[in-house]
């Protein structure tokens, strides 16, 4: 386990990680990396704006014990450095959204923790999903509280018009233009295949623009 060196007068070290992989399966690893970069993408134009994944959120200083580690988690008010691991009495900002994608290893007690905990230190959205079940929750703030919505279908994020859903053990995402986040792999084939397209109608461009010259060297 890494850890953070205390600031000069305090003496609390923060650990760095918790010594765990960023995911225990395949499917969750890939849900995690879908939302991680479909976020990062939609808010690479917000400068104040922080996407992370696997890092460490201490949200009361001095107490190096209370601490989460979201999969994936929205920052606002602070920038696209990166961190070893966030503190807001230091770096500013607040979580505004909160994402779990559970393992095997995951217990109920835990969920309930992790629930407690986002309401506790201010989140706005959270979200968890379960690839061995397909099930979906979402909660949002009212005043002190994070309310669970009703999720007939899908749920759309009220803060980034992000909208959820399931496919069995997948996790489908859509961004506000409608356009589906795929996993990093997937999105190389999208854009080979549109690249192709590309490149089939300029063939097929200048195919047309041969024959019109012909027609008119008649």
């Amino acid at each position: 386990m890494s850890l953070t060196a205390p600031e000069p007068g305090d003496a609390v070290v923060y650990p760095d990680s918790d010594g765990l992989p960023m995911a225990d399966n395949e499917w969750q690893e890939r849900a995690i990396l879908v939302l991680k970069t479909g976020f990062r993408h939609l808010l690479a134009d917000r400068a104040d704006v922080h996407v992370a994944g696997d890092l460490l959120w201490y949200p009361v200083e001095g107490h190096h014990e209370i601490c989460a580690e979201p999969d994936v988690f929205v920052i606002e008010g602070v920038d696209k450095e990166r961190l070893r691991s966030y503190r807001p009495w230091i770096h500013g900002g607040r979580v505004t959204l909160a994402v779990e994608v559970l393992s095997h290893n995951n217990t109920p007690v835990e969920m309930l923790d992790k629930l407690a905990f986002y309401e506790r230190h201010g989140v706005e959205e959270y979200v968890f999903f379960d690839p061995a079940t397909g099930a979906l929750r979402a909660w949002t703030r009212e005043g002190d509280r994070l309310v669970q919505r009703l999720i007939p279908d899908t749920w759309t994020s009220p803060r980034y018009g992000v909208t959820i859903g399931t496919d069995g053990a997948e996790l489908v995402v859509f961004g506000p233009d409608g356009r589906r986040w795929l996993n990093l792999e997937d999105e190389i084939a999208r854009a080979d295949a549109e690249t192709a397209r590309a490149d089939a109608a300029e063939a097929d461009a200048a195919v047309l623009r041969a024959e019109i010259e012909r027609l008119r060297g008649r």
